[in-house]
């Protein structure tokens, strides 16, 4: 089945008044934030206050959309302006030229460009009116992309913004404007970027650009929405960054680089992170050093889901180059909140990490040599959890509705943990210490407030059960234990059937269990009787306004929608009954079924 998106021909909303206004309102956003930069009145064209005219000045500019590339790094030691066309499209030679006039200074400027058509004309023409007029300027070219194979037709993206940073510091330290275009050459011939993506970007008032299907991934995306070199089915990150990281050693020449990681817009801090590590991973694994990682959202694509991965060929250049190219990395920029340099951290932290392959599988367990009754018991469990695991989609979306959409999750996590942990659990002599070991798994690996609820009550009824072998356990002593582990959880978070939790319907399900001691049911009624009052506490659950947990803030808008906690707690006993039903037929064990 393939999964599509959902996105509409109609406009994706955003936080925006006018299309055609958000640039010049985003600006002035930009300058109520930073008092060292100013507006031009007839142009969006942000420049530094003061500008010093014994250095260069370093300008940079395009379409909007970028953010904060370029506005949001016009400071002193970085850019002293940005000129600012509208979203995705190049600002005028006009508004170039005003700019050039505006931070014009007896050092000259340079002009940084990106390797766009509508920006090389528009940028070009207004170096040479200046030239023309008397002015110092030179202009350089930036092509970092990889994703097109020759080299004239790259366009710009990320590794723009790390060279203006190194040349933004050369300039500040004093570098004349000869020597920093020689050095702007030379760091575009020895920085590459590719970027991959999940999703399109919308531009402000339009529907998103294009569609992809929720198993795809876009490779070679550049920063303005356009498609790809290539469409390819979804990997995981670590895969991610291992494909990123091949097509760019491909083409540098040493073993020194400075990697930098971006955000292109609408892609998490956590993802971010785990693609950080594996990218570093893979480096290292290539036996080639990263002397300096960057991190950041600094050249967007508006709110595309996507990254790129910039390395710059360090042991390219000169070895005093390079400390001077370190230097300028390295140094402080005040106001910079976007474009985070620092040490690569791996090799020190490294020592910490376990992968998958090097985990002990349990090594505080003991494999067990079951009973025929153990082994039954732990088909009841087997059968229990493993019915749990494809109630992942459903628990997450009854759970998006009312919270944060990870009830699922925890259910699916917890239930493998259990599920690989069952060989190891001593339930001929110690059933409670079984369930209390079970509590602990469930506890850390459910994640969230369900894991530690869920691992109480199994202490709590571990506690209630009498210290015998599962052979002489009886029903009535599970129907107590049930009763007084769901007290216990009661008294723990103070709730009461009514508040809307999950002791909507374990309470209800803990008097039936109860009933059971008092009348003539069989097990197999009782087992009936449970289900179906944690069944009806559910649904007068949907009923409720919630007094307690994550859904209390929403109000009157859950009424009528199931609570998570219910549907778990009434998916699991059902599970329970029908696993119970299904191993009682198939034992001859005396005195083995729980009911």
């Amino acid at each position: 089945m393939i999964l599509q998106r959902t996105e509409s021909s109609k406009p994706k909303p955003k936080f925006i008044n006018d299309p055609e206004n958000c640039v010049r309102e985003a600006l002035e956003g930009v300058c109520c934030l930073n008092p060292d930069v100013r507006l031009l009145k007839k142009s969006n064209v942000l420049l530094l206050k003061n500008i010093d005219q014994q250095k260069v000045a370093v300008l940079c500019g395009g379409g909007s959309g970028h953010e904060p590339a370029h506005a949001g790094f016009v400071l002193n030691g970085m850019l002293s302006g940005a000129i600012c066309g509208g979203v995705f499209a190049s600002p005028s030679y006009k508004d170039v030229f005003e700019a050039i006039q505006a931070c014009k200074t007896e050092k000259g400027i340079l002009l940084v460009i990106k390797n766009y058509t509508g920006d090389v004309l528009n940028f070009e023409l207004a170096a040479n009116i200046a030239r023309s007029r008397g002015i110092k300027i030179a202009t350089l070219r930036v092509a970092d992309d990889i994703a097109l194979e020759k080299k004239q037709n790259a366009r710009a993206i990320a590794g723009t913004v790390v060279i203006y940073k190194i040349l933004g510091a050369a300039a500040a330290s004093g570098m004349d404007l000869q020597k920093l275009v020689a050095l702007g050459q030379s760091l575009d011939q020895s920085i590459y970027t590719l970027g991959i993506s999940l999703s399109a970007c919308a531009l402000p008032g339009s529907p998103t650009m294009f569609q992809m299907n929720f198993d795809e991934m876009e490779l070679g995306m550049g920063i303005h929405g356009e498609k790809g070199k290539e469409r390819m089915k979804l990997l995981p990150a670590d895969k991610v960054a291992a494909l990123l990281i091949q097509h760019l050693v491909e083409k540098i020449k040493s073993d020194r680089v400075v990697l930098a990681l971006n955000n292109l817009g609408g892609t998490t801090d956590i993802e971010l992170m785990i693609l950080m590590r594996a990218a570093l991973r893979e480096l290292y694994a290539r036996k080639i050093k990263v002397v300096r990682v960057i991190n950041g959202k600094f050249m967007s694509s508006l709110d595309m889901h996507g990254i790129s991965i910039t390395l710059l060929d360090l042991g390219a250049h000169h070895v005093d180059a390079q400390e001077d190219i370190l230097k300028w990395l390295d140094l402080e920029v005040p106001g910079n909140k976007h474009f985070h340099v620092s040490k690569s951290n791996y090799e020190e932290a490294i020592v910490d990490f376990k992968s998958e392959e090097e985990k002990e599988d349990s090594p505080s367990f003991v494999e067990q040599q079951h009973s025929p009754a153990a082994i039954r018991f732990k088909e009841i469990l087997q059968i229990v959890f493993e019915s749990l695991i494809p109630k992942e989609a459903y628990l997450n979306s009854v759970d998006a509705e009312v919270g944060d959409g990870d009830t699922g999750f925890g259910v699916s996590r917890s239930s493998k943990t259990v599920l690989a942990h069952l060989k190891y659990l001593p339930l001929d002599d110690d059933v409670p210490g079984s369930l209390k070991i079970m509590a602990e798994l469930i506890s850390d690996s459910f994640g969230g407030s369900s894991g530690p609820l869920y691992g109480f009550l199994l202490v709590n009824v571990s506690e209630a059960l009498p210290k015998q072998k599962l052979c002489q356990l009886a029903p009535a002593h599970w129907a107590i234990a049930f009763k007084q582990g769901v007290d216990a959880l009661k008294d723990l978070v103070h709730v009461q059937v009514g508040d809307r939790t999950m002791i909507d319907a374990l309470d209800p399900a803990a008097h039936a269990a109860m009933d059971f001691l008092k009348s003539k049911q069989t097990p197999e009624e009782a087992l009936e009787k449970i289900v179906k009052a944690a069944r009806e506490g559910a649904d007068k659950a949907k009923l409720l306004v919630a007094r307690r947990g994550r859904s209390a803030y929403l109000g009157d808008r859950v009424i009528g929608l199931a609570d998570p906690g219910c549907e778990l707690a009434y998916l699991w006993l059902s599970a329970l009954k029908n696993a119970l039903f299904t191993i009682s037929t198939k034992s001859t064990e005396e005195n083995f079924i729980i009911f």
